[in-house]
């Protein structure tokens, strides 16, 4: 089981590129997989407009929109992305 830093480390980046070479967003993900909504994806957004330098995932986190379960899910399916490319 993986310490919760290190899952919220590994979704620094707010733009993955998936296997069929589509840019993917964390929070397109999270709003497709019914993790969050799109209003609260549009929050955490502007928070990081409005200067917060944390990660996506970070602050989503903080906000109590998302878990760190949701997070690693994002996080697996991009390592399953990458390992098929």
């Amino acid at each position: 089981h993986r310490s919760r830093e290190p899952i919220l480390a590994d979704a620094r980046e707010a733009h993955y590129t998936s296997m069929r070479g589509r840019m993917v967003k964390i929070g397109e993900f999270l709003v497709q997989n019914g993790a969050m909504t799109q209003a609260q994806v549009d929050e955490v957004i502007k928070a990081q407009q409005n200067g917060d330098a944390r990660a996506f995932g970070e602050i989503a986190n903080s906000l109590g929109y998302v878990d760190d379960t949701s997070i690693k899910r994002f996080v697996d399916y991009l390592d399953r992305s990458h390992a098929e490319d």
